[in-house]
């Protein structure tokens, strides 16, 4: 593509851009739309030519993700490619507000890109003050949700992940905001799924008093709905 951009229009550069066009169908691989080199050896050469420094190469991240921002739909695309350019671009500003829209953690936060979200933050909280706990504490104390998101489930995975990020005490908050949320809809099962969760951590921390006191809590709830061994719902 940056090879037969180069050539004018000539009869003579019209011939090598056809070749270069029947290169580019053996070099390159489509996949969603995708474009992406076939053969390492050329990726490595493009990459060596074009973007072989690190301010270069932060630059043309830097450029996509300006692109991706101005996308106005949070699209599929946009999940993937953005948060990624601008950790490739060392703007971990920008990324960190991107992450604490709860409209892409609940999209970041599936088996297939839940790994890259504990990457991301893990870079963000690495080369600046921001903390993935504080960020998101004060995401919910604003209070507003988007509109069609199930906020006990959120809340939910949210605690989760900070407590996967060892961010004890935001999780144990979170838990009891989903444990609240979970209550007003009536939703027992998920009430005591989150009691046996934040009884685990509390086990896991040593906390063992408070630990039996959740899961006893888990137990009396699920005992109201006939269902035994609280420990299955983890």
């Amino acid at each position: 593509v940056v090879m037969s951009d180069t050539f004018a229009s000539s009869t003579t550069d019209q011939w090598y851009q056809r070749r270069v066009r029947v290169a580019e169908e053996t070099l390159l691989s489509s996949a969603s739309g995708l474009l992406n080199f076939s053969n390492l050896d050329v990726k490595t050469a493009v990459e060596n030519k074009y973007i072989n420094r690190d301010t270069k190469a932060k630059t043309v991240h830097s450029t996509l993700a300006n692109h991706f921002l101005a996308v106005p739909d949070l699209t599929e695309r946009k999940i993937e490619e953005l948060p990624y350019q601008l950790e490739q671009a060392g703007k971990f500003d920008k990324l960190k507000q991107q992450l604490v829209d709860l409209r892409v953690f609940e999209r970041l936060y599936r088996p297939e890109h839940k790994f890259d979200l504990y990457r991301y933050w893990r870079h963000i909280e690495k080369n600046t003050a921001h903390r993935s706990d504080e960020s998101y504490k004060t995401a919910l104390a604003r209070g507003s949700f988007p509109a069609g998101m199930i906020v006990s489930h959120l809340l939910y995975n949210l605690a989760v992940f900070m407590e996967d990020m060892t961010k004890y005490g935001a999780a144990e908050e979170i838990y009891n905001k989903a444990i609240e949320f979970y209550e007003k809809a009536s939703q027992k099962l998920e009430v005591a799924k989150v009691h046996v969760s934040l009884g685990t951590m509390c086990s896991n921390l040593g906390r063992a008093e408070e630990a039996e006191k959740m899961l006893k809590r888990a137990e009396y709830i699920l005992s109201l709905i006939h269902i035994s061994e609280p420990t299955r719902l983890l």
